[in-house]
């Protein structure tokens, strides 16, 4: 269930990033604008999605975080110190998809945003985490 509504996260992010991508640049409007645009719609996008999966996660008593695998295990938004007790008092869980291996520019814009979003509920779920266990 939680990885339809990442991958339906994942798809309205790329739904909007296409939208506003696409749009002509003219004499009125400049690059940075147009980024700014992509980012804070891609923002906006990814922290309702984050704030309902968080709150389901924290209804079924779920701390697991995401995290990536790879010649190592990554588990964004955590600096190593913290791993070991990440996974010993809340557990992990592996996102599809995600590894150390990237093939093309578009593989690189997906891994770029799994990577964001599991680092703004990895940063807030630990938080949570670490208070209620």
């Amino acid at each position: 269930m939680r990885i339809l509504l990442f991958l339906a996260a994942l798809l309205i992010i790329m739904a909007c990033q296409e939208k506003t991508v696409s749009q002509p640049i003219t004499n009125n409007t400049d690059a940075n604008t147009i980024e700014k645009q992509t980012l804070s719609a891609e923002e906006s996008t990814i922290k309702k999605q984050l704030n309902v999966e968080l709150d389901k996660a924290k209804a079924a008593n779920d701390f697991r975080l995401y995290a990536a695998k790879g010649r190592r295990i990554i588990i964004p938004g955590l600096v190593e110190t913290q791993f070991s007790k990440a996974k010993k008092y809340c557990g992990i869980q592996y996102i599809a998809g995600m590894g150390d291996v990237i093939r093309k520019a578009e593989d690189k814009e997906k891994y770029r945003i799994k990577y964001m979003y599991a680092s703004e509920y990895n940063k807030a779920m630990y938080v949570y985490c670490m208070n209620n266990r």
